[in-house]
């Protein structure tokens, strides 16, 4: 019997075969061809997949675009970061006229939008804002495209980006192509399977609600279309992969992301055979208005590939540039100063030294590259923030004037610390002439110098005038002991010959377990080396203003040499480590524990860490990016490790642990391929690093105490020295942040007005009445677009101006 007889009522209809949408996603690799010439040449500039140089990688895009001309209803999509569009334009300007030609019809598309495809969960707020505040200016001003849609085949997702894109005009977004996480917190998205290999695809649920809202930390949402996608290269297994998705298919959508993907007559068939090609941003639109968000999600990322290699030197080098340029921007807004000629381009350049290629493990000439640059920022800042507060020198004391900056929008008493040449002690002299707590020791960094320490304090935005005079007498030698007892704030740390702290104690209770602090690494020989007991000396600088402690116990033959700074003036241990490297191969890439890492077994577990705006719950056992800080608590208080460019973290068997250095000579990411050899590329540690970080130990601290103490240790006092001018101008009152939940991270002039750019940090809201009255001033607050608020939610970022 046949269907028909069977059921007499059904009226049997063809099936119409699937045509798929796809969505060409062309990902560049310009910033790395035209400006890396290691040898040996990493895999993105050796054929045919990649370029040797940027001419060669200009006549593919050419090509790509001449297909366009060919097939008239052919749409790509470009995920070009500005920085690579800007050197595209410079080598091949011929292109440009082209894409905004097919731009104007309607056929090409540009997503992600920010100026260097940056792995944005590393960084602070502000690289995150800036990247696309500068990136899609120069989308709009070279091919004429406001940039809407948020996808990358690298991952740049975070809490705080659904407010960011908002802010930005972006209307939907996507996963990225790379490993995320993808957190269902209301709604049913009715996930049936995923299929996920890490590097190949993405995250790809199988579901038939595509359609998602992407929660932010804020309460932010955005469209977020959740497709699955079949493969970096569009072939015949990607979409006999969709069709055996049969009724659970997503869409019909599907997106491919591979590097420069070749558009010839076969490639056009196959996709004439299967469906049609899209804009992906207009795609996502449709998709939306069709099927409306069924569900909420948080989309986050714990991967990246920050692994310890040259001990992050680049990302601490990026964060010395920013503070650097932060410091000389605040200064010269909050006094009317025109910017210096050269700072926005100096931003760029911080910018794209965030740019994924600079931080992908096998480059090396390029890391130097960009080292070196960020090395001629900090300088020309240092300069720019000298000319703003009336002095002739750019960051050197030789005199007897010393002129002491507070770059930050808060009032500040902290440790000022300088060097001046010789063995000699001095006294500093605060402006109304009174002494002021000074010590003085050997410096670490200059031989034969002296460090000087005092204690300094200046207004918000302020500066201060001190003196310094000779105090006669000889630089204290130090005693050498086989442990020290310190305080550091409110809390005491005890700290052994081998560079372990065994003890900090914070209301009574000591919150490191075992052993305490450590540093230990995998070596060649598949010993563990380094671990409590090591030889070491350990000599203690004693003074009116605390203790310096100097450890000299290598880590295996890591020569290995450990200040640690406790003072009641600041609210945590600083430690400054020096390692000298002499290619030393540590760990193995894929294994974080086998690296060097800076240990604390803390004994707690309600974890937080800060992000881009904001600060987080932390999941043990997975890798945790904490741009700043990132801190365990427990029953008896609450243990912060605080970083200056160390962002990668993780949580195992309540140890917090702080990768620190990789290197090797037997890895390549591409081992299969004819040409990569594993150990062609000599990836060892060499040279001296040094790391600067802390620890704090309370009973308790909120999210905006510590993101200030973060604030305190990367951008400390600014000391510069004589000839001085006069003092500036007093700035109008300036807002002080301090007794409020806001942190500023940034001043700016907006409307011909200082503004401080500033996050919520502590889940609190605050009305302007009650803003105004904390302040003592009334007050504007506008969010990121410029639209006045009557009220400061959890967690919002905006700006505060005088009224």
């Amino acid at each position: 019997m046949g269907v028909a007889s069977a059921f007499p009522f059904v009226k049997i209809k063809t099936v119409k075969k699937t045509e798929f949408l796809f969505a060409l996603v062309q990902h560049p690799m310009i910033l790395l061809i035209n400006e890396d010439r290691g040898e040996p040449p990493v895999g993105e500039r050796v054929p045919p997949w990649g370029a040797t140089d940027l001419a060669s990688y200009a006549q593919r895009v050419r090509r790509n675009l001449q297909a366009m001309n060919r097939y008239k209803d052919l749409c790509l999509n470009y995920e070009f970061s500005a920085v690579e569009l800007e050197m595209l334009a410079q080598a091949a300007p011929d292109v440009i006229p082209t894409m905004r030609e097919m731009v104007a019809q309607g056929r090409l598309a540009f997503l992600g939008g920010d100026y260097s495809q940056a792995h944005g969960q590393l960084y602070s707020g502000e690289l995150n804002f800036r990247q696309l505040e500068e990136g899609l200016k120069v989308f709009r001003e070279l091919v004429g495209y406001e940039v809407t849609n948020n996808f990358h085949q690298e991952t740049c997702a975070h809490d705080q980006m659904p407010q960011l894109l908002l802010a930005f005009g972006f209307k939907t977004a996507l996963p990225p192509v790379f490993a995320h996480t993808l957190t269902p917190i209301a709604g049913s998205p009715c996930m049936v399977g995923n299929d996920f290999q890490c590097m190949i695809t993405h995250y790809a649920p199988i579901a038939a609600d595509a359609v998602a809202t992407w929660q932010g930390l804020d309460g932010s949402e955005i469209p977020l279309v959740v497709l699955g996608v079949s493969s970096a290269i569009l072939n015949e297994k990607a979409v006999e992969k969709e069709l055996h998705k049969g009724c659970y298919a997503a869409s019909n959508i599907v997106v491919t992301a591979p590097d420069m993907e070749e558009i010839d007559e076969e490639r056009y068939k196959f996709i004439q055979a299967h469906g049609r090609t899209v804009r992906l941003d207009q795609a996502a639109l449709e998709l939306v208005a069709r099927q409306k968000p069924t569900w909420t999600a948080k989309l986050t990322s714990y991967w990246s590939y920050a692994e310890g290699e040259w001990a992050e030197a680049v990302t601490r080098k990026i964060r010395q540039a920013e503070v650097a340029l932060l410091a000389e921007d605040a200064l010269s807004a909050s006094r009317g100063l025109p910017a210096r000629n050269d700072s926005g381009k100096d931003w760029q350049t911080v910018l794209a030294a965030k740019h994924h290629d600079v931080h992908w493990l096998e480059v090396t000439d390029l890391k130097q590259t960009y080292i070196n640059r960020m090395d001629q920022i900090v300088e020309r800042a240092g300069g720019g923030i000298a000319r703003a507060v009336g002095s002739a020198c750019g960051g050197k004391v030789a005199g007897a004037e010393i002129r002491i900056v507070n770059a930050l929008p808060q009032r500040r008493q902290e440790l000022v610390r300088f060097t001046l040449p010789g063995a000699q002690v001095v006294q500093v002299t605060s402006p109304d002439g009174q002494a002021v707590p000074t010590q003085c020791v050997p410096s670490m960094d200059t031989p034969g110098a002296t460090d000087v320490l005092f204690l300094g304090q200046a207004c918000a935005l302020g500066t201060a005038d001190y003196c310094v005079a000779p105090a006669g007498g000889a630089v204290a030698d130090p005693t050498e002991a086989d442990e020290v007892a310190l305080q550091a704030g409110q809390s005491q740390y005890t700290i052994r010959r081998d560079g372990t702290v065994t003890r900090a104690m914070a209301g009574g209770s000591n919150l490191l377990s075992g052993a305490g602090h450590d540093l230990h690494y995998l070596a060649e020989s598949g010993e563990i080396v380094g671990g409590p007991g090591r030889r070491g000396t350990l000599k203690v600088f004693q003074g009116p203003l605390g203790h310096v402690v100097r450890v000299q116990a290598d880590v295996g033959d890591i020569r290995t040499e450990i200040e640690f700074l406790a003072t009641p003036h600041l609210p945590y241990l600083q430690i400054t480590t020096r390692f000298h490297f002499d290619k030393h191969a540590i760990g193995v890439m894929w294994q974080d524990w086998t690296k060097l890492n800076s240990y604390w077994p803390a004994a707690g577990s309600d974890i937080r860490h800060d992000i881009a705006y904001g600060s987080v719950a932390g999941r043990p056992t997975v890798p945790l990016y904490a741009p700043s800080w990132l801190s365990i608590g427990g029953p008896g208080g609450r243990l912060t490790v605080f970083n200056t460019g160390t962002p990668k973290h993780y949580v195992a068997d309540g140890v917090l642990a702080c990768v620190w250095a990789w290197g090797g000579r037997s890895f390549s990411n591409r081992m299969h391929a004819d040409w990569a050899k594993k150990d062609q590329y000599d990836l060892r540690l060499s040279g001296v690093h040094l790391i600067r970080s802390a620890v704090q130990a309370v009973a308790d601290a909120s999210d905006a105490q510590l993101a200030r103490a973060a604030q305190s240790l990367n951008s400390p006092l600014i000391a510069l020295g004589g000839p001085l001018g006069p003092q500036p101008a007093p700035i109008r009152q300036p807002l002080d942040l301090l007794e409020t939940s806001l942190i500023s991270t940034a001043v700016v002039r907006r409307g011909g007005v200082p503004a401080l750019r500033f996050f919520e940090s502590d889940g609190k809201t605050h009305s302007a009445t009650q803003l105004s009255e904390a302040l003592g001033q009334s007050v504007k607050i506008t969010d990121l677009r410029g639209r006045p608020m009557d009220s400061i939610s959890p967690y919002r970022i905006g700006y505060i101006t005088h009224a």
